[in-house]
């Protein structure tokens, strides 16, 4: 078991020095397998459908805040947890593992209990994040002529990301087949920008962009340092990434394709060793012009991970809208656990309380039940600040494609600072205490309220 506080009780155990693709729904590490499983949650759509899922079971606790321990899977649409070594669970979260059904929490979660997980039903409706892009919405060639270079683990393209061009390293390839229906990390940071064929729910906030993405994940035959990496508790193995390869990727982004931005959905909350050479991938990336956009992590620190924590990167907390999705929602639980709340344009907002705050959070942006697609439908709805950062990069995107006078810069540190404070002008208060959202939210308004 792993105990995941409150922001209020930020005295979390320190990660090992490895790094990891943020953006897990509940991010947390898996504890020792539980053998004696005698309890059983049933998953079931509002048909009575199996839903093959996944599951952590939420345990309440006056003194440490809330804890959460993995679920075993099952038969298809079966949980399994043993409430001999947990006590009593105040309730589940469960993530469909195929499409088209809202993560859930159910705050039953004795043995025999039944989870209804409700199915994602908006496509004319634009999702809240929408907003942030204002007249920009209705231009499908939004963010056009800007370059995105995106580092995360790998996927197989599918119908809205054709126009994705994936950078190889020797001797590798990128899945040409999907590897089940469930999402993948560095899939959902893709759709989030660029999502092509995505209905309004999901629709990407810069579809016009070029994007470039590289995968960090590794083999046993290119992984180069082992106990630097972070394993993803709730996903394969295969979504680990090797953060040389992301040092690799960000210095060929920056010297060979000359991009514009970089977007690192992944970290660590301990110190990397400097043998990775990343540090020094992103010294290289501000040098050349190009502004590093990174996940502040999905742990209640009162910091940002490394290496949204740098100075020469933004790092992105994340904030979720108040009463957004299914009473059941993880976003609803998201929000009654939530500490700090704001307003903006009269809409409520709060700060995620498994995101990071503090030092080195520059912005914050949406990161609670984020809707994205597949093959144009709506399919996932995803949570961490993993999704709030390629919300911030888009619109970031969105708004340096019609700024002159930085398309005319010249590569250097110049262009980088000038995008960086460009998108602290964007940003607007939302209420939150500044130590927690930084800069504020972007929005891409003249006006601002």
């Amino acid at each position: 078991m792993v105990r995941v506080a409150r922001a209020l009780f930020p005295g979390l155990p320190p990660r090992p020095s490895q790094i990891s693709p943020f953006g897990l729904q509940v991010d947390m590490r898996r504890g020792d397998r539980v053998m004696d499983d005698d309890c059983t949650i049933f998953v079931r759509n509002q048909e009575d459908g199996v839903v093959p899922a996944s599951g952590v079971v939420v345990i309440a606790d006056d003194t440490d805040g809330v804890q959460f321990t993995q679920a075993e899977q099952g038969g298809a649409g079966e949980l399994y947890y043993s409430s001999d070594e947990f006590g009593q669970p105040e309730g589940v979260i469960v993530t469909p593992q195929v499409p088209g059904y809202w993560v859930t929490h159910a705050e039953d979660a004795c043995d025999g209990s039944t989870v209804i997980c409700p199915e994602i039903d908006r496509p004319g409706e634009a999702g809240w994040w929408h907003r942030l892009l204002e007249d920009h919405a209705v231009d499908p060639q939004r963010g056009a002529g800007i370059r995105i270079g995106i580092v995360d683990s790998g996927f197989a393209p599918q119908a809205g990301l054709e126009h994705v061009r994936f950078l190889s390293r020797p001797g590798e390839r990128h899945d040409e087949q999907p590897r089940g229906p469930f999402w993948r990390h560095g899939e959902v940071v893709c759709r989030v920008i660029g999502d092509r064929a995505a209905p309004a729910c999901c629709a990407p906030i810069a579809p016009g962009a070029d994007l470039l993405f590289a995968s960090a994940s590794f083999t046993r035959r290119t992984l180069r340092h082992k106990r630097f990496l972070f394993p993803a508790a709730l996903e394969p193995c295969e979504l680990d990434l090797d953060p040389t390869h992301v040092a690799d990727a960000v210095s060929r982004m920056v010297l060979e394709e000359r991009v514009h931005l970089i977007n690192l959905s992944l970290g660590t909350f301990d110190e990397l060793p400097d043998e990775t050479g990343l540090a020094e991938a992103i010294e290289l990336a501000w040098s050349e012009g190009v502004l590093v956009v990174c996940a502040a992590g999905n742990e209640p620190y009162d910091r940002a991970a490394f290496p949204a924590v740098r100075d020469d990167c933004v790092g992105v907390g994340a904030i979720g809208r108040r009463g957004w999705g299914p009473p059941e929602g993880l976003g609803r639980f998201s929000e009654a656990l939530s500490e700090e709340d704001g307003e903006v344009h009269g809409e409520a907002i709060f700060y995620s309380p498994l995101s990071a705050y503090g030092d080195g959070v520059d912005v914050v942006g949406p990161g609670v039940s984020i809707l994205v697609a597949r093959e144009g439908r709506p399919a996932f709805d995803v949570t961490g600040t993993s999704f709030a950062a390629p919300i911030v990069t888009g619109l970031l995107a969105v708004d340096l494609a019609g700024d002159e006078a930085y398309l005319a810069m010249p590569a250097d540190a110049r262009r980088a600072a000038h995008a960086r404070q460009r998108l602290a002008d964007l940003c607007i208060r939302t209420g939150v205490d500044e130590e927690w959202e930084g800069h504020g939210l972007p929005w891409l308004c003249d006006t601002r309220p």
